[in-house]
């Protein structure tokens, strides 16, 4: 059998590392448990991982950069973080400083441009895998199944290629129950918004993150948002039980009592929303953390929150997803072209990737407790002055 690498889940991390497997010629196949039509979500502030993921694409893609309303329109993209009490910004994330770039992709845009020239197999959701020295095969719920050198599980939080390597391990909820929405606001609504940040804006109190990001610009000066409002709970099972069951005339109103004393403009945009614009159900947040550096031995690994799902409040989720795709497509090139063997370097790039992803979960933990968002490492952090732009 030629190598082959079988990919579970077309994903952002899991598109991303099709790409780089394809530039290199090497032959794979991508997996999706969803049938493709399934709405996307929010939006992705990249940076960390943006100049390693630019040298592995293959050329013949669009610029990541597309997947920004902002990019697009000829503006960079930037947050502001703004005190949930005082309505002060208190600072900005931007590109510049030292050549970071920042990004913030919209989820369908971006995996419009990772899809290129890739074929996903649609409603295909995993059964088990079953490994022999030569291989991994792979059967699915509909009956089919799969051949291939390794599997990659990149199947999300609740991951079924972890659950059969790891058994009995399971990701934790988050004690942040969260509501979100997508909203569409006129040209003077969104103007407001604008002048504070460019891309988002980031809203912290204590056991309370908000924020609004901006997905689209439309030629008649309008725009479309996506919001959303996480708030921490000591019975996060009961929070998560709720929100998990509540209609969107429910969500809608808890919404509304979350941000009785956010800044106008956001709770202007949750007032607009309106039932018909919340999710249902919601992204249940979910926070996984290995209990192992290394993987059973085997043809078989993770990558991204199959690995280590977080919460959103430090933007490390999808940096770490596709610096976990440069650095296993490494090995895997290494391997395609019979330059190592492929459990070794499985082993390798795990005993990078699980302590990344462990450091990077307890991070964004800590930010979710922290009384307000305080982000910086990899990103070009400013305080602001009086009137809200970087000091």
């Amino acid at each position: 059998m030629s190598f082959k690498v079988l990919i579970i889940g077309a994903g952002i991390s899991g598109l991303a590392l099709a790409q780089i497997l394809r530039k290199h010629s090497i032959p794979f196949e991508i997996f999706e448990r969803d049938d493709g039509t399934r709405p996307q979500g929010w939006s992705l502030g990249l940076d960390e991982c943006l100049a390693p993921l630019a040298a592995m694409l293959p050329d013949d893609i669009e610029p990541l950069h597309n997947a920004s309303a902002n990019y697009v329109a000829g503006k960079p993209d930037g947050y502001a973080i703004v005190h949930g009490g005082t309505h002060e910004v208190v600072g900005v994330i931007a590109p510049g400083g030292g050549g970071v770039d920042f990004l913030n992709a919209e989820r369908n845009s971006l995996r419009r441009i990772l899809m290129k020239r890739v074929e996903v197999q649609y409603s295909k959701r995993l059964k088990s895998f079953v490994q022999d020295e030569d291989g991994v095969t792979v059967h699915f719920v509909d009956g089919t199944s799969a051949r291939g050198s390794v599997l990659v599980g990149a199947d999300g939080a609740q991951s079924a290629v972890r659950s059969q390597m790891l058994t009995g391990f399971k990701a934790d909820a988050s004690q942040y129950a969260m509501i979100s929405a997508n909203v569409k606001l006129g040209e003077e609504e969104s103007r407001v918004m604008l002048e504070i940040a460019n891309t988002a804006i980031l809203i912290g109190l204590p056991d309370m993150k908000s924020y609004i990001m901006l997905m689209k610009l439309h030629d008649d000066g309008t725009s479309t948002w996506h919001w959303a409002t996480a708030k921490r709970y000591e019975d996060a099972d009961s929070a998560h039980a709720w929100a998990q069951a509540a209609s969107a005339e429910e969500l809608y109103a808890e919404a509304l009592i979350r941000t009785q004393v956010s800044p106008p403009y956001f709770r202007a945009a949750v007032e607009k929303t309106g039932p018909q614009g919340i999710h249902t159900p919601p992204i249940k947040l979910m926070e996984t953390v290995l209990p192992v550096d290394v993987l059973p031995d085997g043809s078989v690994t993770l990558l991204g929150d199959a690995a280590h799902s977080m919460v959103p409040f430090r933007g490390w989720g999808a940096n770490t997803a596709l610096l976990d795709a440069c650095d296993l497509g490494r090995v895997l090139i290494r391997v395609a072209e019979a330059e190592e063997g492929l459990r070794p370097a499985l082993r390798e790039y795990e005993r990078t990737m699980i302590p990344r992803g462990r450091e990077k979960v307890l991070e964004s933990r800590a930010e979710g407790q922290a009384e307000k968002y305080e982000l910086d490492g990899g990103r070009v952090l400013q305080k602001a002055n009086g009137d809200g732009h970087a000091a």
